[in-house]
């Protein structure tokens, strides 16, 4: 990206569930809710809604091991701020943060 333009080298393919290439969207929206449900950039994971925290058994706090997408998707369904999540350096230290925050509300 040169300033605030993209350029060609800035785009990957989105594909569908199946893998089938259905257009092209800057690879920094890997990860995002900026893809259409069940769309991800080529060679990632298609993104996922956050899971509902009424369900049984989804309300575990994810494994540190987990991607920070995923951490921060969790931290945001249970009350935290995108920007809060966003905040933490690592995703170990915002892993701590979730833990901490199930700890105290139970």
């Amino acid at each position: 990206m040169k300033g605030n333009v993209y350029e060609d080298k800035d785009f990957a393919d989105v594909v569908d569930d199946n893998g089938n290439v259905v257009g092209r969207a800057p690879k920094s929206w890997k990860g995002t809710d900026l893809l259409q449900a069940g769309h991800s950039i080529k060679g990632g994971r298609a993104s996922k809604p956050a899971p509902d925290p009424a369900s049984p058994g989804e309300s575990e706090v994810p494994a540190e091991s987990e991607t920070r997408d995923v951490l921060e998707a969790y931290a945001v369904a249970h009350g935290m701020s995108q920007e809060q999540a966003e905040g933490y350096p690592n995703k170990g230290d915002l892993h701590a943060a979730i833990v901490a925050a199930a700890d105290a509300g139970s």
